[in-house]
């Protein structure tokens, strides 16, 4: 189920852009994937009402970036 999930959500970023694309010039394109990585990226990684388990399991899903 998981693996749908992830597929479908790359399926509909990449029918956004897409859209975006040819809705939008590449300056605005641009500056839109950026601060949606940017946002992505910060509360994925924010420690914001975390549980130390949570902490620790987000530790050890980024040792593999770390490297």
């Amino acid at each position: 189920m998981v693996l749908i999930e992830r597929i479908s959500y790359e399926i509909g970023g990449i029918l956004a852009d897409v859209i975006l694309v040819s809705t939008l010039p590449t300056g605005g394109f641009t500056v839109y994937k950026l601060a949606t990585r940017l946002s992505k990226f910060a509360t994925d990684h924010s420690t914001y009402g975390f549980t130390p388990d949570q902490l620790t399991e987000n530790i050890f899903e980024c040792l593999p970036f770390i490297e």
